[in-house]
């Protein structure tokens, strides 16, 4: 038994994370459905007969698909948003005829509205309010693909592109605006609980349909102890007592701003406990049931009777008393609210009951649904039909908890779809509160310190047993305990372990380093641990997708043969003479007004595809060792860096290369079938991660980390739109590995530069997300021992990175008082100050002018006698930006800002300016490296040349506040040139982001002027 369990056990996270159908509709609601229409019985065969004689329910609705969505008018564009919620509205209506009636004319009709969508919809745009539609559309969208889960046709044909829509457009958004990413969310509480809602349940509904465990999880946890009012504890903001009988209520929210949107949050926390409860997840139960108190809360007051209300200000509005606007208003949801917590957990809720007998007074009878109870917006925002799906009377319960072995229902179990139980009374059905609360409700400290890397050293202070030299640092001004944020960092950015070495649901020996499993952590439990690497890190392609990629490299193949053959006769009839190229053949860019085609990259016609691939990456990013006469660079005996050699020892190294080879060749060449190829051998590299996941016991960690790598770089090349930091999620893939003791010590085996550059990577990765890494936390100088002398100023680079970034996390999310925001980054720029000028002579660089050479800035350049050197520079320069446009930020935040701070902005600002100009100089260095090749020892040389590397720094120079204009453009420039001759897309991605917020600055700026009187 013991080895069967080691080998089911690691599968059970990928085969048994979801259920389906499994959001707001399961298929025991489907199955009593039947059974009460079949015996027409009421309320179902009523609400059934209204949900069949919609238009929105026949079989020859034409959906009316747009490529962009506005849910208002915007930028000239007229609002057409109706036309999504309509057709989604359709796709659900017609999914549940088929579900019920099992006539597959109503599930090709759904599979043709949502197959219009996936193929048309490019983007919801518009002002805040997009992520509404995102939002509410989204989780609609995702609940009707959902309904189609076993009608292989749709399964086969139109789910990929749905999959992708999903993950391209929808769950980037919801990311973004949970994140608190857009400007207008500088106040995390900025936007009414039902904006934040909504996003939450189509995060977790798309994390079902696209079968990813991390975007449930994100949502869940989120709901759980987020900081916006998507978290429970802030929808439901108060718990207060009942006037006469001291029963706890829950004041939304949206209380006091009107009954109508209370109502929207009503409905969307029975939307998102639903969905949970169908994945086994009990979020109704969550927080002492802190949904049912908002629910009998609203009933009690929307009936007609009076409710305690407590002040409540989010910093923008302020609301003294609960609101009497749009009081009564009606949704479609008690139904459901009604049959989870009275019917099935058999818990008093008194307000609940009477509040769905008046909604269904209001319906006439039987809850109504989407596109049966009028038209606009709100009529749209939830799917409704609770009377067919949810309604139950004595027999459904006694049946359902007589079969409840079978039946999947919520608990505190991992294994949703098989081992999950009933609540029978409302002493079971509730839990307490989660050892994690949200951040807003915990006491914050206004004063802070930044940190130190152990806990006996003095903030700031650099351990002499590390230095080989060294230099005073100032006294650092604490402003309170000086381990404050690292505590906070602590006990809110990791999930703690339990000390056991055995999970406790299986007899599996641990082998991490610190236990942990992703299935206690979802059903709150503490946990021993075991080998539970998250495979949806490293999702597999299936089957169709894979014979879909034969057939296309079977076209391929044949296209070329005819190419190449038509291009010989072209050859032999008129030598000498070029046809002109088609424009598809050519990729274009825009640079300063601009068109600048791309050529196509013909190979010559003997060398196969694959070849090509791994030419091109040959040619692009692996650095290349030439001659060196004097101080200049100039082209040489070129030869790629030794350790190219590997890949040819190894099928998987090879097929990593060629993915990101053919990937970034296709784009250059606009080559759809080249793309679909790359996709094949990416696929076949994931194939073989997970490979190493499932057996890590005989894994080659070098080989598996240098596959890790060759993923991430596969999605900055193929970088969609709005995933910028898609390659992240193999990096956490990485970090997951290196939990377990076999990877852990093939870390500590890396030549020092390679270790160090593994943590300048996850700072990195830090600074794309704001989410700190166990790596990061976990840093020590200790790691790196016995470093050489020209190690040692990376070590404390690193040292002082890692410090800044938990400062920033520590401000990112309590928030503190800007004026100890200010003096804390003060000391981080004296430092860094400090770092550079202490630095070794051979550290040092020259600056260089010329009016000839290719790669320059206002035509100077920098020379460098160590490739490795000019990297971490970079690294210096971005760091020294990013801690002066904190000053900036924090400064122009002051009410009253002193003299001396002005002072200071100013000064922040031109070292900005300075550090983006030094970034730029130092990249249009590193730009000839990657040209020209480097003079250096072979052994030290790094296999990649650093170009995915300048992403970030450019990035923060073009888009940081205070950069000055000719940066912006030189960096836009930059990144079109290595999108559009490299073929890395996520260069081209970067740029709208960076204009936007370069605009944003410039706003701030004005404003900042026309207070205090600049010109």
């Amino acid at each position: 038994m013991v080895p069967f369990l080691s080998f089911v056990i690691p599968f059970l996270p990928l085969v048994a994370s979801f259920v389906h159908p499994g959001l707001l509709v399961s298929d025991s609601d489907i199955s009593r459905t039947q059974k009460k229409i079949k015996a027409n019985q009421d309320p179902w065969t009523t609400s059934w007969n209204t949900l069949t004689s919609l238009s929105f329910s026949d079989a020859s609705y034409i959906p009316s698909p747009v490529s962009v969505v506005y849910r208002g008018t915007w930028d000239s564009h007229a609002a057409n948003a109706e036309l999504l919620w309509h057709d989604v509205a359709a796709a659900f209506n017609l999914g549940l005829r088929w579900k019920i009636s099992r006539n597959t004319s109503f599930a090709d009709a759904a599979s043709n509205i949502l197959h219009s969508w996936a193929t048309t919809l490019t983007a919801i745009d518009g002002g805040d309010d997009k992520y509404l539609t995102a939002g509410l559309q989204g989780y609609e969208l995702a609940n009707a693909a959902e309904l189609l889960r076993d009608y292989q046709p749709f399964v086969d044909d139109v789910l990929p592109a749905v999959v992708e829509m999903a993950n391209t457009i929808f769950i980037p958004m919801h990311y973004r605006w949970l994140n608190h990413e857009e400007p207008s969310e500088h106040n995390v509480l900025h936007f009414f609980a039902n904006w934040e809602l909504c996003n939450v349940a189509s995060a977790m509904a798309m994390g079902v349909l696209t079968e990813n465990q991390t975007v449930w999880d994100f949502a869940v946890d989120y709901f759980k102890s987020g900081d916006g009012t998507g978290a429970i504890n802030n929808a439901i903001v108060n718990i207060v007592e009942e006037p006469g009988t001291g029963a706890l209520l829950g004041q939304g929210q949206e209380s006091g701003r009107d009954q109508g949107h209370s109502a929207l949050d009503i409905q969307l926390l029975g939307v998102i406990g639903q969905q949970a409860w169908n994945q086994g997840e009990d979020l109704f139960a969550y927080n002492d049931s802190r949904i049912l108190r908002g629910t009998e809360y609203f009933a009690r007051y929307n009936l007609g009777n009076d409710v305690p209300f407590v002040d409540y200000t989010n910093g923008i509005v302020s609301h003294t008393e609960i609101s009497s606007a749009s009081r009564g208003a009606i949704r479609p949801t008690w139904e459901l609210l009604y049959s989870h917590y009275v019917m099935t957990k058999r818990v008093d809720a008194p307000w609940t009951t009477l509040y769905l007998n008046n909604s269904l007074e209001y319906y006439g009878g039987a809850e109504g649904g989407a596109g049966s109870w009028g038209e606009g917006s709100g009529h749209y925002d939830g799917l409704g039909w609770g009377s067919l799906l949810y309604h139950m009377d004595e027999s459904d319960v006694v049946a359902a908890v007589s079969s409840k072995s079978t039946l999947p229902t919520a608990s505190s179990t991992p294994w949703a779809s098989t081992t999950l139980g009933w609540a029978p009374s409302a002493t079971t059905a509730t839990s307490s509160v989660s050892s994690q609360s949200a951040l807003v409700s915990q006491s914050t400290a206004t004063n802070f310190a930044a940190v130190s890397t152990a806990s006996d050293t003095p903030l700031g202070k650099v351990d002499a047993k590390h230095l080989k030299w060294s230099f005073k640092t100032p006294a650092y001004r604490l402003i309170s305990d000086s381990h404050e944020v690292f505590a906070y960092l602590e006990s809110n950015m990791t999930h703690p372990a339990s000390t056991q070495r055995r999970c406790l649901f299986t007899v599996v020996p641990c082998d991490r380093l610190e236990p942990v499993c992703s299935q206690c952590r979802r059903a709150g439990k503490p946990c021993g641990g075991y080998r539970d690497v998250p495979f949806f890190m490293f999702r597999n392609e299936n089957d169709k997708a894979a014979r879909r990629s034969a057939e296309a490299k079977a076209k391929t193949e044949a296209r070329r043969k005819l190419e190449d053959s038509a291009a010989l006769e072209s050859d032999i009839s008129t030598p000498g003479s070029g046809a002109d190229r088609s424009p598809s053949d050519a990729l274009v860019c825009r640079s300063r007004g601009q068109l600048i085609p791309t050529p196509r990259i013909i190979a010559p016609l003997s060398i196969p595809l694959e070849d090509q691939g791994l030419r091109f990456f040959v040619n692009r990013f692996v650095t290349r060792i030439a001659n060196r006469t004097g101080r200049s660079l100039h082209e040489g005996n070129l030869q790629p860096s030794p350790h190219l050699g590997t890949v040819a020892l190894d099928q998987s190294s090879r097929d990593a290369v060629v993915s990101v080879g053919l990937a970034a060749l296709s784009n250059v060449n606009n080559d759809r079938e080249l793309r679909i190829l790359s996709r094949e051998k990416h696929a076949m590299v994931i194939k073989a991660v997970r490979e190493v996941v499932e057996n890590p016991a005989q894994a080659n960690p070098d080989r598996t980390f240098h596959l890790i790598v060759m993923l991430s770089l596969y999605e900055m090349v193929s970088c969609a739109p709005s995933q910028l930091d898609s390659w992240i999620v193999h990096m956490d893939g990485a970090a997951a590995l290196l939990k377990q003791s076999t990877f852990r010590l093939s870390l500590k085996n890396l030549n020092h530069r390679a270790h160090l550059q593994f943590y300048f990577v996850s700072i990195v990765r830090y600074f794309s997300k704001r989410v700190v890494s166990p790596d990061i936390l976990n840093w020590s100088p200790d790691l790196v021992p016995s470093a050489p002398p020209d190690i040692l100023p990376g070590v404390d680079l690193v040292d002082i990175l890692v410090r800044f970034t938990k400062f920033d996390a520590y401000v990112h999310h309590q928030k503190p008082d800007a004026r100890a925001v200010v003096d804390s980054a003060l000391l981080f720029e004296d430092e860094l100050r400090e770092w550079e000028t202490h630095l070794p002579l051979d550290w040092s660089f020259t600056v260089k002018e010329s009016n000839t050479c290719e790669y320059t800035f206002r035509g100077q350049y920098h020379v460098y006698k160590d490739m490795w050197v000019t990297r971490i520079f970079n690294h210096y320069r971005w760091a020294r930006l990013l801690v002066n446009e904190t000053i900036l930020s924090q400064i122009s935040k002051m009410a009253r800002p002193t003299e001396n701070d002005k002072i200071q902005r100013q000064r922040a600002l031109h070292t900005i300016a300075c550090m983006a100009i030094e970034i730029c100089a130092g990249s249009a260095s590193q730009e000839a490296i990657f040209a020209q090749g480097v003079a250096e020892d072979p052994s030290h040389t790094p296999l990649l040349n650093g170009t995915f590397m300048l992403l970030f720094p450019l990035g923060i120079a073009g888009g940081t506040a205070g950069t000055p204009d000719e940066v912006h453009d030189w960096v836009v420039e930059a990144l079109e040139r290595i999108g559009c001759t490299v073929g890395i897309r996520r260069a081209l991605e970067m740029i709208p982001q960076l204009k936007k917020s370069v605009g944003k600055w410039k706003l701030e700026q004005k404003l900042w002027n026309s207070i205090y009187g600049y010109k």
